[in-house]
């Protein structure tokens, strides 16, 4: 029987990828799997990249953002720039979507949905509360059955369906049935033959949840990593029971080395500005103006997760 992790949205935070590392150990983890996005955000991509590396993963897919390193390089310069050749070839060179067969079913991994490596699945969400980021940066929000893949090969071997996915930072799983899908509410799913099951493994590097206020969809930083084992026979055709079960990683202590981090390089780029220091390279310029924002926009975002954790625990006193 094979444990299989699965994980997505690492985004270059080193610190969340060795607290996954050490669960994953205490956890006798046959293999792994990564949907992607395994840069940009935080501060540490060429280190997270040499670990992938170094794992030797049983599959991974490359997300939205190794997919703009390649088709639109001028948009990341420091992501690129922090990055050695070999790394750059490795994540530009996955591919969009991967299969494994598991207990007699092929199961379909992808970072956002098979169709676009962009495409928003958000179960969370109500369709007549949809987030005006989403509208403005002309993201697709896609429907159940877009999730899932029929494939005539397959489906010969078996009826069941399962898509792994990843990108909203939010995990979630259930089992499909007339075209809505059932969420679960236990962290452990038996996937039995004949069910179409949607699974969202969370983020390990930047996790959220999502609160509707007013109409309006935000996005908070989680206190707990998340990501799932799939246990089932590898490779065989012979159809059985698949177990899905969510692990969430205490995060809070990490997510202050997190934000130390990034209240450093805060600082540094609240000094340029002050000093006023211009950089007589336009690509340097490029680069820490890209840094400073992700940092600024990621920094702003713990920062609130924070305070409202300092007031609630006022509160409770």
């Amino acid at each position: 029987m094979a444990k299989i992790a699965v994980i997505s949205d690492i985004h270059g935070n080193m610190h969340a990828l060795e607290l996954f590392i050490q669960d994953a150990n205490k956890r006798g983890i046959n293999e792994i799997i990564c949907l992607g996005d395994f840069v940009s955000k935080y501060l540490n991509n060429a280190e997270v990249v040499e670990e992938i590396l170094k794992m030797k993963l049983l599959k991974s897919v490359k997300g939205n953002l190794e997919y703009f390193i390649k088709e639109a390089p001028e948009a990341f310069p420091y992501v690129i720039r922090s990055l050695r050749s070999n790394q750059v070839r490795y994540l530009t060179n996955l591919p969009e979507r991967e299969q494994l067969l598991i207990s007699g079913t092929i199961i379909d991994f992808f970072h956002a949905s098979p169709h676009n490596i962009e495409a928003i699945f958000n179960p969370f969400i109500e369709p007549a509360i949809q987030n005006p980021r989403y509208k403005k940066l002309g993201l697709i929000e896609e429907n159940v059955n877009n999730m899932l893949i029929f494939n005539e090969t397959a489906q010969k071997i078996s009826r069941r369906r399962i898509s792994l996915c990843g990108h909203t930072h939010q995990q979630y799983m259930g089992i499909v049935n007339e075209s809505r899908l059932q969420l679960t509410i236990t962290p452990e799913l038996i996937i039995k033959p004949n069910m179409e099951a949607i699974i969202n493994v969370g983020s390990i590097g930047d996790p959220s949840y999502t609160v509707v206020d007013n109409g309006k969809l935000e996005f908070y930083v989680d206190h707990y990593i998340s990501y799932v084992v799939l246990e089932g026979e590898l490779n065989s055709t012979k159809e059985s029971d698949i177990r899905v079960e969510v692990i969430k990683i205490p995060y809070k202590e990490t997510l202050k080395k997190v934000y130390m981090d990034m209240r450093n390089v805060k600082r540094t780029w609240e000094e340029k500005q002050n000093v006023g220091d211009v950089f007589s390279n336009n690509q340097a310029t490029k680069e820490f103006t890209e840094i400073s924002g992700i940092t600024k926009f990621n920094y702003q975002r713990i920062h609130e997760s924070i305070e409202r954790e300092s007031e609630a625990t006022k509160l409770n006193k």
